[in-house]
């Protein structure tokens, strides 16, 4: 976002992901999962996506290809992609 750009709507976003996340980590505790469970569940759950080294080396590239994730060659090739 650029500085005079107004962060409320993007925010409000993440805020209501987090919430829906909250209430259905609430509902499975509720049905037994240990917190522990959960962790290790979003862990599993998450490991095609995460990267947990330098994200902007061209391994993390490399790898995001195997993976079968979009890979940003260019700016213009980003932008093309946002307006379809």
């Amino acid at each position: 976002m650029g500085s005079s750009q107004n962060a409320a709507w993007p925010m409000a976003v993440i805020c209501a992901t987090l919430a829906k996340e909250f209430i259905e980590a609430e509902k499975k505790i509720k049905e037994g999962y240990t917190i522990d469970s959960l962790i290790e569940e979003l862990l599993k759950d998450t490991q095609p996506v995460r990267f947990e080294d330098d994200g902007y080396s061209h391994e993390w590239g490399e790898e995001a290809k195997k993976r079968g994730l979009y890979v940003n060659e260019s700016f213009c090739e980003l932008f093309d992609r946002l307006n379809k």
